[in-house]
């Protein structure tokens, strides 16, 4: 008998063979029986030496299949020809036609429990920068996001902070503090000899006058100091400045004096009959 044929020892018709039912196959000549197709292969036709294999999104859970099983919505075999059994989605992955599951993309998520035919959109404060993600993740202090489905987050730009997991915004820092980088987490107060200024930044007090180090928290000033937090004191008479980004004023020394507020001269010496105590 030829391949796809056979015939037993005890058929009485001797000068014929049979052919190999659909779902059998038989490669070898002269043979007794006929072999059945494999689970993940089929034959719809007679008489073949050979079973077919599967396609992807297809499956033969048994033996002797004439036919292999479309996998349904939210079940695939991963593009694998020649398979068995059809498995669910995985997380992070979402189907639109039987048989087939996609990545979801960057800025999405889909848990294993969720609709299997949709991705969902991270939401704001979250984000997610892989494919085939099952969860999104929170904006770290210093970053914020205030888009849904963003693939990364955003740091804030500086004179400003956010300190919470899942930042949506960032706020300015307080009159009198400052943060000077990117993707700040919280604001210092200003320098000694530097003034605040609205938008979360400092700038060094003029000649003839100061600041001194006095941080705008504390509990026993905090009016005073918010009050004077964008101000530099001026250097009263009888003292002098020169320089920029001063914490004191200089005082006269004895036989020098200086009539005005906010001196940025060095002081003046005595004219003649006249005298200035230290």
């Amino acid at each position: 008998c030829s391949p796809g044929f056979f015939r037993t020892g005890g058929d009485t018709e001797v000068e014929k063979c049979k052919s190999c039912q659909a779902g059998m196959y038989q490669p070898t000549e002269g043979q007794s029986l006929c072999l059945p197709c494999s689970p993940g292969f089929y034959q719809n036709l007679e008489n073949r030496s050979t079973c077919l294999e599967c396609g992807s999104g297809q499956a033969a859970p048994m033996m002797e299949l004439s036919a292999c099983e479309q996998c349904g919505l939210g079940r695939s075999t991963l593009n694998f020809n020649g398979s068995e059994e059809c498995i669910d989605c995985s997380a992070g992955r979402y189907s639109l036609k039987p048989g087939s599951c996609l990545d979801c993309t960057q800025g999405q998520f889909r848990e294993l429990h969720q609709n299997v035919s949709t991705c969902f959109e991270c939401p704001v404060g979250w984000f997610q920068g892989e494919k085939q993600a099952e969860r999104c993740l929170q904006c770290v202090p210093g970053q914020f996001q205030n888009h849904t489905g963003s693939s990364m987050c955003s740091d804030c730009e500086p004179g400003k902070f956010t300190h919470v997991n899942g930042g949506v915004s960032c706020s300015t820092c307080a009159l009198g503090q400052y943060s000077a980088s990117h993707g700040s987490r919280a604001c210092q107060d200003c320098n000694a000899g530097w003034r605040g200024r609205p938008g979360g930044h400092c700038v060094p007090c003029e000649p003839g006058t100061f600041r001194q180090k006095s941080s705008i928290n504390t509990n026993t000033k905090a009016n005073n100091n918010t009050a004077h937090a964008a101000e530099c004191e001026t250097c009263p008479a009888g003292y002098s400045q020169s320089l920029n980004a001063s914490t004191r004023c200089v005082k006269c020394s004895p036989g020098r004096y200086q009539s005005d507020r906010g001196g940025t001269d060095s002081c003046k010496k005595c004219h003649k009959g006249t005298f200035a105590n230290a």
